[in-house]
This record gives structure tokens, sequence and C-alpha cells, in this order.
């Protein structure tokens, strides 16, 4: 029910589109059910042509009970629409009738899915930035303990996973649920005791459907980790495609993705076969009722008490089979609305994700270090007992140069991270000019920052966007400034388009010293 709900207030914040859909599956409905009621007018047009169709208004009987007075009244406004004359002058009008009718329902019809299509993409958009923006609020360790794999899949495969099961799903969740309401009061209104027998049988299908429901999102949250495995492979093969040709390793990369990719095949085989037995179950539960209806109807029919016209029940079957079709509509709905929602708990896995490195409620404004970078009895670890930082006491004045040595392992990495809060000391504090950095906007710290890391670190773009990445005020002549103090000016100018040549992904057109430049020349 958790994560209905929180899928309900994405859907919430388009409520105005919701209520406008929901008014035209009203008319929808409306006029769904009223051309299958203007059958029997047609069957009795067309097959008792001694009865006289009178637009005249009848003095309605008084002793009716309520359910009969309703189905006079309705039967009376039909044959006052028709109007009076000979079988042919009425059946023009019904057919025309029928025409318009028809016309509407489709309009509306139209309209609705229009409306919750918008919402559904509208849904979907939102949760796959919210994915993205808690991508960038996640702490550093965050990234380095999962594969990168599995985290492009949540915004990737497991929303799409939503998109495709939330597409026609909410249309006729909507539209399905007043349709049947429609008609089941109409077959009501005609025979209630039709009506009855019909729904005796509904608690066990409804029961069928809640266990294959069940089922159906178990399979589906196993077949998103299967996927999730296969974008991990993908992924780490392309990106280390140097070192995997290097090692002649391409036949064990090919077996390793062969042995993910069977996996999700299994998977994917288990659940369709969940899926597809919905389907049948529920139809066959249906025809029996349908079945049930016409041994019993016909009989009704056949004894010719007055309970039960022959126009009003073949109106009542087709009414029956129509409810019966958006029944096992809205169960294919209930099959795609539990693998969305397997796919969603994936999704907010990530949005519900904590970060404890985060803004303090009131920060402190700082624009550029003064004095000095202070490092007090500073402890850090990865893992509970195993500190990979042990007391680190240090001062940096503004303007000194140090470097900081020591084997693979030491914890330099982990002490230069911590000064843009990567990280955050177990104990102890860093200081910039006296206060503690976590005192200060986390944007704030890091524009004091010019970062080069160990790995060169480039985008799939221009040379000149790569310099000055997110910085689109920067001056083309800072820019240049910059490129040649890190030695890069020389070879850029090389290049046929200069400082708008692409560098390919990661800067795949570079050398590694030219990449180094770069990444120089932006920090």
């Amino acid at each position: 029910m958790k994560a209905y709900s929180r899928i309900l207030r994405y859907i919430l914040r388009y409520k105005t589109l919701v209520v406008l859909a929901v008014f035209c599956s009203l008319i929808y409905a409306s006029m769904n059910g009223f051309s299958a009621y203007l059958i029997g007018p047609f069957m009795k047009t067309i097959f008792f042509q001694n009865e006289v169709v009178s637009g005249d208004k009848v003095n309605q009987p008084q002793d009716l009970k309520v359910l009969e007075k309703i189905k006079y009244s309705l039967k009376a406004k039909v044959d006052e629409i028709l109007g009076k004359g000979n079988p042919k002058d009425v059946l023009s009008r019904l057919c025309l009738l029928v025409l318009v009718v028809i016309f509407f329902k489709n309009i509306f019809s139209y309209m609705q899915g229009y409306i919750m299509a918008y919402v559904e993409q509208g849904v979907v958009r939102n949760l796959r930035e919210d994915v993205y923006e808690s991508y960038h609020r996640l702490p550093l360790y965050y990234f380095q303990e999962r594969k990168t794999g599995d985290l492009i899949s949540r915004v990737i495969n497991d929303c799409n996973t939503v998109n495709t099961n939330l597409n026609s799903s909410l249309i006729n969740l909507m539209k399905e649920p007043i349709n049947i309401f429609v008609l089941l009061s109409l077959m009501i209104v005609i025979s209630w005791q039709l009506a009855l027998i019909s729904f005796l049988v509904a608690p066990p299908i409804l029961f069928v459907i809640s266990r294959i429901s069940k089922k159906l999102r178990r399979r589906t949250t196993h077949t998103q980790g299967r996927v999730s495995a296969i974008t991990s492979v993908l992924e780490e093969t392309i990106s280390n495609i140097r070192v995997v040709k290097a090692f002649a390793m391409e036949p064990f990369e090919i077996n390793k993705f062969k042995k993910a990719n069977y996996k999700y095949f299994r998977s994917l085989l288990r659940l369709f076969r969940i899926r597809r037995l919905s389907s049948p179950v529920t139809e066959f539960l249906g025809v029996t009722i349908a079945v049930g209806v016409l041994w019993i109807g016909g009989r009704m029919v056949i004894d010719q008490r007055g309970i039960l016209a022959p126009e009003e029940f073949i109106v009542f079957i087709l009414l029956l089979i129509s409810l019966m079709q958006g029944a096992k509509r809205l169960s294919e709905v209930n099959n795609k609305i539990q693998m969305g929602i397997a796919a969603t708990g994936r999704v907010f896995e990530i949005i519900d994700q904590p970060s404890d490195i985060a803004d303090p409620p009131h920060p402190r404004p700082i624009d550029r270090i003064c004095d000095s970078i202070r490092f007090c009895n500073v402890w850090y670890e990865y893992n509970p007992d195993e500190p990979v930082l042990k007391g680190i006491n240090m001062e940096v004045k503004v303007g000194e140069n140090i470097a900081i040595v020591g084997p693979s392992g030491a914890g330099k990495s982990t002490l230069v991270d911590l000064l843009p809060r990567f990280f955050d000391p177990v104990s102890g504090s860093v200081e910039i000019d006296g206060v503690d950095i976590r005192e200060h906007r986390l944007d704030d710290l890091r524009k004091n920052f010019g970062i080069v890391t160990q790995e060169t670190i480039l985008f799939h773009d221009t040379i000149r966007d790569n310099i000055a990445y997110g910085r689109p005020d920067i001056l083309f002549e800072d820019i240049v400034e910059a490129a040649k103090t890190a030695f890069a000016h020389d070879f850029i100018m090389n290049f046929e388009n200069g400082y708008d040549t692409i560098i390919g992904d990661r800067g795949t057109k570079l050398s590694g010293g030219q990449k180094q430049r770069l990444v120089i020349a932006r920090a």
C-alpha cells in the first residue's frame, strides 16, 4: 500500500487534469451504456413491428417498485426521443441517434486517454528527475559500494518499466471502474435477479487475481535485478574495453554476458508464465457466469411471465459481455500495476536513501580562504573499527604548497576528500579560517576548491566546455588563459576545430598527457 500511496502523491500533482479525465470518463461510460441499451429499441423496431412506438408522454403506473420505475422512465425517454411514426421512420431516427451517441462516446474516450497519457508521462518524468537529483545528493561512498550499471538501470530500465506499465494502466484504471458501474447499474435496472446471479462467483475471481498478482510482483522485482546485472556487465565492458582487449579477454567477457543474459531470459519466461495465466483464468470464470445467465435468463424469457422481455434479455447479455471485457481489462491493469510497483520500489529506494552529507540549517557564508586550513584530531573509517585516518592534526597556511606522501592505502586521497566534504570525519573537525567546514553550504564550500583527481575524468563534449565545465558565463579569453597556464593551448590549436573539438567519451581522442593538462586547466 505504501508504494501505491507514493505513486498517488505523484499523480495528485496533476489533480486538475485528473478531475477533467474523470469527467470525460463519466460521459464516455454514460454514452457506452446508452449505446448498448439502444440495441433493445433496435430489436423491438425490427422484430416487433406490431408494437407501436409513440412519442407521446404516457402516465407512469403508480404501483411500480423503484427499479421498475427507473426502467419504465428510461424506456419512455427513449421512445420520446425516437418519436412516433412507422417502423422505417423510427429506424432512421434510431440509426442517427446511435451515430451521435457513438461519436460523443469516442470523442470523450479520446480526450480522457490523452489527458491521462499526459499525467502518466508526467509522473514518470518526475520520478526520473527525482532519482537523478537523489544521485547528486548522495555521498561519494554510496557510489563506491555499488555497481555503476545498477545505478544507471534505476534511472533507465526501472523508470521505463514504470512507464511501460503505467501507460494505458491509468487510462483504464480511471475509465473502466466508471464504465463497469454504469453497465452494472443498467443491468440491475433491467433485471436485478440476473445481475445478482452474475456476481455470485465474483469472490473466487478476485481471490484468483490477488494470488496471481502477489506472484507477479515478486517475479518482476527479481527480473529488474537481472536487467541491472546485464547493464552492469555492459557498462564495465565498454568502459574498460582497452583492458579487455589488452588481456585478450573478449571470450571471457562474452561468456559473462551470455550467463547474465540467460538468467534474464529465464526470469522473463517465469514472469510471462505468471502474467499470461491471469487473462485466461479470468476469462474462463467470466464465461462461466455468462453461461449461467444465458440458461436462467433464457428460461425467464421462454416462460413469458412478463418478468423479462426478449429485447431486454438481449440488451442484458450485451451489457454483461461489455462488463466482462471491462473486468478483463481491469485485471490486466492490475498485472501491469504490480509490475510497475515492483520497479517503483527500486526507484523509491534511491529517492529515500538518506544522506549524512547535508547543508546546515543556518549556514555561515564563505567567499574565499583567507588564512588557513586546519585538521583537528581527525579520525575516519570506511568500516567499523578499521580507521584509515587516526588523529590527524595539520595546518596549511594560504600560499603554502604541500605534498602528502605515503604508501598506497595510507589514506592520502581520503584526507584530501574530507576538504570538499565528500566524507565527514568520524571524529574531529576540518576548519577553514577557524570555522568547521560543516557550518558552510556545500556549494559555497566546494566553489573554493579546484580539484584534479588521480583519474582524468572528461566529458564527451568540446575542449572549450570541458575546461569551462558548468560555467557558460566564463569568457573565452579566460578559457584560453587557463589552457595556457596548464600548457594545453598549443596542442589544442593543432586540432582542426581548436577549442571546439569534440574529445570523445572520457576524452578517448586525447593522449594521457593531453587529458591531464585539460583537467588541470579545468581546475
